[in-house]
């Protein structure tokens, strides 16, 4: 019904104590960026002391940081011919979050509190809107009338190994071939929509952790660990609901993660592949491994299932 899925978007995020003095920081972070990003947009809100932000470009246009008083962010968009690479984009989101570290470390800003990742992908089909909101329905909203559902929104969070949150968040989609803007108000017929589907947003964080005040050092390990959850998460989200993968791209979005040290100890190839169980991460430890995955030591741990979800549990 679905066709591959497209990755659109990615942020990794830090959230750190008031850096009130950062906006006079932007020489030694450009430092850090010449040669692929352009020099920073500042843009302040009254005294630029007190707040604003700079908004550093990459100069290929696909990326950019957006530096604040309390946060770093790197944003993502992924070009057409990359939004089937998924093992690219990760690679490339990776090495610009460690980037992140490398920016605070070089301004003395106190540790982050937190961190978090964000990916946007969408499934479109060639199915009818009708068709489409009858199989979303019966599959996630089990109440009401499944033949006359327009819109469905659904979205669960977990808490994993008690320190993060895992947010997954589905939602159709429509666009339309809209062109010259128009005066007054359009007409978005559900029937002229030139593509529709289901649009999934994963946000992976460590702010529970920090809700709860535990003891959680953020670091580029934890970083990868964050993007890598995440992923799998919204990887396993799309094959539930039967977004079409050619084995060729399967193999390759997933090698990273799965034959990574901590997808081997996450179980990906165990569960992230496994038709009856979409969507279970559980440790799969081996023999003789001593590193850890976490601080302390401790796998990341959490299972759940959209056959719960469909069901209303």
């Amino acid at each position: 019904m679905f066709e591959n899925p497209r990755y659109l978007q990615s942020t990794f995020s830090v959230v750190f104590p008031n850096y009130r003095d950062i906006l006079q920081r932007e020489k030694p972070i450009y430092d850090l960026l010449r040669g692929r990003y352009f020099p920073a947009a500042v843009i302040t809100q009254g005294d630029p002391d007190q707040g604003g932000q700079m908004v550093y470009q990459s100069q290929h246009g696909h990326s950019h940081f957006v530096i604040e008083p309390t946060s770093a962010t790197l944003n993502v968009v992924y070009s057409p011919d990359w939004q089937t690479k998924v093992s690219d984009g990760r690679a490339y989101v990776e090495e610009r979050a460690h980037l992140l570290f490398d920016i605070l470390e070089e301004i003395e800003a106190e540790p982050p509190l937190y961190c978090g990742s964000v990916t946007r992908v969408r499934l479109a089909t060639t199915a009818s809107d009708e068709d489409l909101g009858r199989f979303f329905a019966k599959s996630f909203a089990p109440y009401g009338d499944p033949d006359t559902c327009h819109d469905v929104f659904i979205k669960v969070t977990n808490v994993v190994d008690d320190t993060f949150f895992s947010n997954l968040t589905m939602q159709m989609y429509r666009m339309w071939n809209i062109g010259l803007p128009q005066i007054g108000t359009m007409r978005l017929s559900r029937r002229q929509a030139v593509e529709r589907g289901v649009e999934i947003l994963g946000d992976f964080n460590s702010r529970y952790a920090f809700n709860e005040g535990k003891e959680f050092e953020v670091t580029k390990h934890v970083a990868t660990v964050v993007l890598d959850a995440n992923l799998a998460a919204v990887d396993a989200a799309a094959r539930r609901l039967g977004g079409r993968r050619r084995e060729h791209h399967r193999a390759q979005s997933a090698a990273p993660f799965a034959t990574s040290r901590i997808g081997r100890a996450l179980g990906y190839f165990r569960a992230g592949f496994s038709d009856d169980a979409p969507m279970a991460y559980g440790p799969a430890p081996r023999r003789g491994e001593r590193d850890s995955i976490l601080p302390g030591g401790r796998m990341l741990r959490a299972t759940h299932h959209w056959d719960d979800v469909a069901r209303g549990r």
